[in-house]
């Protein structure tokens, strides 16, 4: 899905044309995310859950961060920087 919107997204495409592959994508994930947390929690001793939990969460947000991150760098390289909408303000004296 991601695929999917990265093909079709442009700033001329209108919004309503990026709801069903949002909508997908969001769907796919709420789904993945319960299923993969189930299967760490059930693959430690039960004295273990506490750690195991905090782990896949602290993997998980790293992961998105760092997800984005490498998104962005090189898109933000291969985009043209936007002019500005205005003249910079400048003091008066």
């Amino acid at each position: 899905m991601m695929g999917w919107l990265g093909l079709i997204a442009t700033p001329s495409v209108p919004y309503w044309q990026l709801i069903a592959p949002m909508l997908i994508a969001g769907a796919g994930v709420s789904m993945a995310m319960p299923a993969a947390q189930a299967a760490v929690l059930n693959a430690v001793a039960p004295e273990q859950i506490g750690m195991a939990s905090g782990v896949f969460n602290t993997g998980r947000q790293l992961g998105g961060a760092f997800g984005v991150a490498a998104l962005a760098i090189p898109g933000r390289r291969i985009t043209p920087a936007p002019e500005p909408a205005a003249p910079a303000l400048t003091p008066s004296r």
